[in-house]
């Protein structure tokens, strides 16, 4: 924890959004070095972050470069793929697990139903004509030529809302309207934290919830910030 909280301290300067999210980079290296022996897998998994790291702090200057978003794709996909396999070894510890830990463990399978319906994809879709597409070129020019077309396309024909059905009904009261206004509070951001569950991560940044748990008391401030920090 010293240590987190030496790297911690070094100031950034920026929006608070920016200063927690780099605050979270400059501590990969450390975390990861805290943790077990990497396995070849790790190696590679934390060489595709290095990679992805030093694309995005190029793309913070130049934002607009095709070569530098591609990279980046391409080390998001590899960190992506590498965590999939990561995943599944760990899924196999869980699976001795279960045989130690008997029946009652309906968690673990819970776990298992989730990850396969994560793995559904697109393999077919209809264009406008009838025509069944399953290249993934085609794929992606159909999705990307409806959704232009629908930017600036008036319609004639759109739902409206039913302002008397509204009125008739039940209706906030002013104190109720101005209490679902209010800014949120340092109270409501560290209880939704204590509701996630330690092991649930917010992304492929490796963090989860157990880490902001126990380092809350030095990375609190940053990260309330940047919750609160209005776009």
């Amino acid at each position: 924890m010293d240590t987190i909280r030496e790297k911690w301290q070094i100031p950034i300067e920026g929006r608070p959004m920016y200063i927690c999210w780099r605050k979270l980079i400059c501590l990969q290296r450390i975390t990861t070095s805290l943790n077990r022996v990497p396995t070849d897998g790790v190696k590679r998994i934390q060489h595709s972050r290095d990679n992805l790291e030093k694309v995005q702090t190029m793309l913070e200057k130049d934002k607009f470069n095709t070569d530098l978003i591609e990279q980046a794709k391409y080390w998001t996909d590899k960190i992506i793929k590498g965590t999939d396999i990561e995943e599944k070894i760990l899924s196999q510890k869980a699976k001795v697990d279960w045989l130690q830990l008997g029946d009652g463990n309906n968690r673990y399978f819970h776990a298992i139903v989730n990850q396969k319906n994560k793995q559904k994809s697109l393999l077919g879709l209809e264009d406008q004509n009838g025509k069944l597409l399953t290249e993934f070129q085609d794929l992606e020019e159909e999705i990307l030529n409806f959704y232009s077309n629908l930017v600036g396309t008036a319609s004639d024909n759109l739902d409206h809302v039913d302002i008397m059905t509204l009125r008739n009904g039940t209706q906030l009261r002013e104190e109720q309207r101005v209490e679902l206004e209010q800014p949120i509070t340092e109270n409501e951001i560290t209880n939704a934290l204590k509701r996630i569950g330690d092991n649930k991560a917010p992304g492929i940044d490796g963090y989860n919830a157990k880490f902001y748990k126990a380092s809350w008391h030095v990375i609190k401030k940053e990260v309330i910030n940047a919750t609160k920090e209005k776009s």
